[in-house]
């Protein structure tokens, strides 16, 4: 007999024979009322994943009905009749009843996909702006099943696709990161704005970077998507690589052509049989050193590696794909390493490397690649730190036919050292760059800073224009990037100094503001009207007592002897104290938490201002 611990098991996995398999299980024997110690249980879970026939038999088998703690109302939505539903709500059933998931009776209708059952409800005056736990919408749950249907009535009722949720993700995004192809294409068709980036804290991407399954991602690259926003294992299933799990090079073999070698020509089509067998297995550097056993990691150059982030990928016009350099690993890690081969991925998993001379073409890394007839143009680096120039902005071209790599000259107002940008073409004649991050001499120091301006690149003439920002999709943005940025997460107990005197300070939130146009934001000297909808982080810290030395401060860190002076600030990301040491993530008090709750409460009303 299979234990119970299967049964939560088959119902996490939720596959299409869910039924027949929890059916299976409970005549075997298996508790229905399992549960684990966070209040898992398969009456819950199966209910949370939308599976309500799952639910009925769960009930039928003898479930504790108090793990949903459902109304005869619940009941009829999930698995009655439409004629059940209108008796109970004729009964006077509560449409304002939570579940245990905190969903009203029609948040549980959406799940089911019965539109008329959410019309019903609707008639008799249930709030379809209903929210489940987390702020969950009804428009979430519908993508959550990935039921197109659904997602079209409730956009018709004026829902809203493009508003973000809690998480910072709209619902193209979500519909992308959950693989419900349905949804996303019914995103598509309405319009959903494809070029939209997340409000996430460390990094913005739009929806294909979030895409979990090919077919999402194949979509959402048809309507316009830029496909180096791809990652992972998505990005590998579309070149037809990572089916093959483990190399099959020797040892010998794997020691003998471990490390990065330039090429001696231009281009110089690579023969080394590891480089291939790392392609094929879309591996990490840490991967090979484990499989042969490898541990001299620090005394030794970086082991060959095709996991690489920085690096192009351009879509030619016969289906093949281009992939170029990228780097792996940070530069802290003995395997990061910045590279400058190309791949020519005819399809099937068949490709081909192509090596070139550093001073043909250099290491290269979160650079644009844009198609123009048989050439990829290269724009941009981030490269190694001794081989940037401020001022100056690389571009190459690679033709597509020979690979042979070209360095072009051109002239005009550049952007500079740019990377992490992007590049539109237009009129086959035009490279237009947007966003990303210049690492320029400013005031005599070089430093890195977020590109604010747009600039064209003439094919005919090589030479730059400077041209004020025009966001792809048509819509301003009001705050600087800096503002949306930061680099320390929740926790995090650091060290500062400031007046001769050290400092413990603590992250208690990093906070998201969403901003709608015309709203007041009350800053420490002045009041700021926002021109259009957008956002900001705001960051909460407390902060220890004064300490006259580091080594002072470093003790009662290591014996958290330390006590609060202020429990609470808040205030813009670029206005976060310079901090020296990171201790330790620490455990965020109960002073700090009610502290920040307080201002945040004063906040809404206009009463607190951030620094």
């Amino acid at each position: 007999m299979k234990s119970a611990e299967s049964l939560l098991d088959v119902i996490f996995a939720n596959e299409e024979n869910l039924l027949d398999q929890v059916q299976a299980l409970l005549a075997a024997g298996a508790n229905p009322n399992e549960r684990t110690r966070y209040f898992e249980t398969p009456l819950r879970v199966s209910s949370r994943n939308g599976r309500f026939d799952v639910v009925k038999c769960l009930y039928e088998a003898g479930a504790d009905p108090t793990h949903l703690n459902w109304t005869p109302l619940f009941h009829a939505i999930a698995y009655g009749s439409l004629s059940e539903v209108k008796d109970r709500l004729a009964q006077g059933g509560n449409l304002h009843s939570r579940d245990t998931w905190e969903r009203t009776p029609i948040l549980v209708a959406v799940l089911t996909g019965d539109v008329q059952k959410v019309s019903l409800l609707i008639e008799f005056g249930a709030d379809l702006t209903d929210l489940g736990r987390a702020n969950t919408s009804a428009l979430e749950y519908a993508i959550q099943m990935d039921d197109a249907r659904m997602l079209s009535f409730l956009i018709g009722q004026g829902f809203d696709f493009e508003t973000y949720n809690d998480f910072g993700y709209t619902a193209l995004m979500q519909a992308a990161e959950d693989g419900a192809i349905s949804c996303v294409c019914c995103l598509l068709e309405h319009g959903a704005d494809i070029h939209k980036k997340d409000r996430s804290q460390f990094s913005q991407k739009p929806a294909i970077a979030h895409a979990s399954t090919l077919e999402t991602a194949e979509a959402l690259a048809k309507a316009g998507s830029d496909l180096n926003q791809l990652e992972g294992d998505v990005r590998a299933n579309l070149l037809g690589l990572g089916e093959q799990e483990n190399l099959t090079t020797n040892r010998q073999d794997y020691l003998a052509q471990k490390h990065r070698v330039y090429g001696t020509s231009n281009p110089q089509r690579c023969n080394v049989p590891f480089w291939y067998d790392m392609v094929r297995t879309n591996g990490s550097a840490w991967m090979a050193r484990s499989q042969f056993d490898d541990t001299d990691a620090c005394s030794d150059q970086a082991v060959w590696c095709y996991e690489r982030y920085g690096k192009s990928i351009t879509a030619l016009r016969n289906g093949e794909f281009v992939e170029i350099a990228g780097e792996h690993e940070d530069s802290y890690d003995p395997d990061f390493c910045i590279y400058n081969e190309v791949f020519h991925h005819k399809g099937g998993g068949d490709f081909v490397i192509y090596q070139y001379p550093k001073e043909v073409f250099p290491p290269t890394d979160f650079h644009s690649a844009t198609l123009v007839d048989q050439y990829i143009y290269v724009i941009g680096n981030l490269g190694y730190l001794e081989e940037r120039q401020p001022g100056i902005t690389p571009v190459y071209r690679l033709d597509t036919k020979s690979f042979e790599m070209e360095r072009l000259e051109t002239t005009g107002e550049c952007p500079g050292w740019i990377y992490k940008h992007s590049a539109d073409l237009e009129n086959q004649s035009v490279i237009r760059i947007q966003g990303g991050e210049i690492f320029a001499e400013v005031g005599g120091k070089v430093d890195h800073c977020f590109n604010s301006f747009d600039f064209e690149l003439s094919l005919d003439t090589l030479q730059w224009t400077k041209r004020k920002h025009i966001p792809k999709s048509g819509k301003n943005t009001f705050f600087a990037e800096e503002y949306k940025r930061f680099s320390n997460s929740e926790g995090e107990l650091l060290s500062t100094k400031a007046n001769d005197k050290w400092r413990l300070i603590k992250v208690i939130s990093v906070h998201r503001l969403d901003l709608a146009e015309g709203q007041k934001i009350q800053f420490a000297n002045e009041v700021v009207t926002v021109l259009f909808d957008d956002f900001i982080f705001v960051v909460a810290y407390s902060t220890s007592e004064p300490f006259d030395s580091f080594e002072q401060l470093e003790k009662a860190a290591a014996e958290n002897s330390w006590s609060l002076d202020i429990p609470c600030t808040v205030c813009r990301t670029i206005n976060f104290p310079e901090t020296g040491r990171f201790f330790e993530f620490a455990e965020i008090v109960e002073e700090e938490r009610e502290s920040f709750e307080a201002w945040k409460e004063l906040f809404e009303i206009g009463q607190a201002k951030i620094l």
